[in-house]
């Protein structure tokens, strides 16, 4: 969820449950994380009931230097984001940044949810597979 998200669902009228997206680099969705102000505002709208903050780790597949110092670059802002948030007061947010190649490649990552996805299918991701099956 970001802010027009979060203004649309405040404005419903009923109270709902949420999670804000925080976006750390992949820039599709969420609201970015220098946007403190506008992430601060949303815990004062009376109709939601922020229950969490989350992000994606858009390649941590990949273990090249660029994309590693990318994938560290993306914990070291969600971690501030939750540091802020801390210091004023919410202290009950629940943390998800992991994917599949999260858990994985950064298993010393302290969050309350993972959100596998190929992972549960037991199988690694592959563009080396050649077969196809008819």
């Amino acid at each position: 969820m970001d802010a027009d998200y979060a203004k649309q669902l405040n404005d419903f009228g009923e109270k709902v449950m949420v999670h804000i997206k925080i976006d750390t680099g992949m820039h599709r969705l969420g609201e970015d994380f220098r946007n403190m102000d506008v992430i601060k505002e949303l815990f004062k709208f009376k109709n939601l009931d922020i229950r969490g903050i989350y992000s994606h780790l858009c390649v941590s597949d990949n273990l090249k230097d660029t994309d590693a110092n990318f994938t560290n670059k993306q914990i070291k802002y969600f971690y501030k984001v939750k540091d802020l948030l801390n210091k004023q007061g919410h202290h009950n947010i629940k943390t998800h940044l992991q994917s599949s190649y999260g858990i994985l490649n950064y298993p010393e990552i302290n969050c309350d949810y993972v959100r596998p996805g190929i992972i549960l299918y037991g199988i690694q991701n592959s563009v080396d597979i050649k077969t196809r099956i008819s």
